[in-house]
């Protein structure tokens, strides 16, 4: 009996720490749907059981070209990789400097229409 009730508290205790939500960081001040320098631009985040979120940030221009940058590993913002669809055709993006920066460009944009000015860098 004290096997199977050590077994159920190390379940539980595992099932309540790993539902917990434990070192989840909020980034749904960036939730957004709408318009930034003529581009479409949508961020929201995905959360799964656990701790693996998902932020995603998607942009599609004028010219229906979408770039869909992705954090999926460590819930902090930088990104893992990026897709770029144009004509049905969609490429896949390791992470560099300059993705990341357009990336942190519409972070930045995304707060600033929220709050209704311009952040100081």
């Amino acid at each position: 009996m004290s096997v199977k009730r050590t077994l159920l508290e190390i379940l539980l205790a595992g099932a309540l720490l790993g539902s917990s939500g434990c070192n989840r960081t909020d980034h749904s001040q960036y939730d957004y749907h709408g318009t930034i320098d003529n581009n479409i631009v949508t961020f929201y985040e995905r959360k799964y059981m656990g701790n693996r979120d998902e932020n995603i940030l998607i942009v599609t221009e004028p010219d229906s070209t979408t770039t869909e940058y992705v954090d999926d590993i460590g819930d902090d913002l930088k990104i893992e990789y990026s897709n770029t669809s144009k004509h049905d055709q969609i490429t896949r993006h390791s992470p560099n400097g300059e993705t990341q920066k357009k990336f942190d460009y519409y972070l930045r944009r995304i707060k600033e229409t929220k709050i209704g000015k311009p952040e100081k860098n």
